[in-house]
């Protein structure tokens, strides 16, 4: 349901966005449902999943297999891979340097 979905908006949309598309298709789904695969989908690593400022969470499309980092404009939403080495290595010095452990897990 969702990774179709999420592979024709591009970029980082929002589950109301989402919803939205995929309801605009041929397919009726209900929010419990919705929520959960999109939740699986998650902890699957088959989607990337970011959180705003405000809470909110943002979903996009893996577009490959494995651990990825990138940036994201929080303007337009667009995102261009990174160097996942040199961002685990900043976040692992940023982190210890604050004395703060540093996790390289989502918090979905």
């Amino acid at each position: 349901m969702g990774g179709q979905a999420l592979q024709a908006c591009g970029d980082f949309v929002s589950a109301q966005e989402l919803h939205r598309v995929i309801s605009d298709g041929d397919t009726s789904v209900g929010l419990t449902t919705f929520y959960r695969t999109v939740r699986e989908l998650a902890h699957a690593g088959r989607i990337d999943v970011i959180r705003e400022q405000d809470g909110s969470r943002l979903y996009r499309h893996r577009p490959a297999a494995g651990h990825g980092q990138c940036l994201v404009c929080r303007c337009c939403l667009r995102s261009w891979p990174v160097d996942s080495e040199v961002v685990e290595v900043w976040a692992d010095a940023a982190g210890e340097a604050a004395g703060l452990p540093v996790s390289n897990t989502p918090s979905n």
